[in-house]
């Protein structure tokens, strides 16, 4: 905002390296910890961070905002900065190296993704922050053009993070609605039983989806499923059902003898 073509530079070499350091420690930890191995599942906390939308970056502009806000107030913390940003950029570096050193690079790089959306959103929304408090008003000429040019590539970097946030926003639409119509299709199937969880596998061919249901009713025959789910999805659609019957025991408490 203010021009300093020669900080600009020094933070975000900064801001490299640091990230390269916590990408760094991701994978030294998945190298050394025996919970985080590639044939079992992946924590929660680290996959939430894997499938970015754009909904993550409206987060982290309000994120910004907020963070460049705060700095400009002198009655307000200055540590709430630092922890924003701490919470926005460092999990998904975590991710990043954890799922890297377990060889998963398509989280890897979904983390990554996160991690540079967060980034150009806190840059942005920070800088128009500060534009509004007053910063660039005492940029000479060299340091109007420095700024303009940074706001270019942090205006670039936005639309480059977007176009994937986008696609991944539009799979993931997809992929609930195409689980709401499984869940429906589950409940005319078998009416007396639990759906418990659903996964859709479209890598497969033709489609997986693999349903976890539970209950004391009969499961009843899976192939009437399966044709459900087809006429539902409009393509063909193979299917795993597993089924955990629920047993309930009883027993009488015999009467204590008067």
């Amino acid at each position: 905002v203010q021009g300093w073509a020669r900080r600009m530079l020094e933070s975000a070499v900064i801001v490299a390296v640091g990230a390269l350091v916590a990408i760094g420690v991701g994978m030294v930890i998945a190298f050394i910890s025996p919970m985080l191995r590639a044939d079992l599942s992946l924590p929660g906390e680290m996959l939430a961070r894997t499938h970015p939308n754009l909904a993550d970056l409206l987060i982290a502009i309000a994120a910004g905002a907020a963070g460049g806000f705060v700095a400009v107030r002198t009655e307000a913390s200055g540590a709430l900065p630092g922890v924003g940003i701490a919470v926005a950029l460092v999990p998904p570096l975590a991710t990043a190296g954890l799922t890297a050193g377990l060889g998963e690079w398509d989280l890897a790089a979904g983390a990554l993704l996160l991690f540079l959306t967060n980034l150009v959103a806190i840059v942005l929304a920070a800088g128009l922050v500060f534009v509004g408090a007053g910063f660039a008003a005492f940029s000479d000429a060299k340091g109007l053009a420095a700024s303009k040019a940074a706001a270019a590539v942090v205006g670039v970097g936005v639309v480059i993070v977007g176009i994937p946030l986008a696609i991944h926003s539009v799979q993931r639409l997809d992929q609930e609605n195409a689980r709401a119509a499984v869940a429906d299709q589950v409940s005319v199937w078998a009416p007396d039983l639990t759906l418990e969880r659903v996964r859709i596998d479209r890598s497969a061919d033709p489609i997986l989806v693999t349903v976890g249901i539970t209950g004391r009713a009969e499961l009843p025959d899976p192939a009437a499923l399966a044709a459900l789910l087809a006429d539902e999805l409009g393509e063909l659609v193979d299917v795993d059902v597993v089924f955990v019957p629920v047993v309930r025991g009883h027993i009488s408490v015999p009467q204590p003898v008067p």
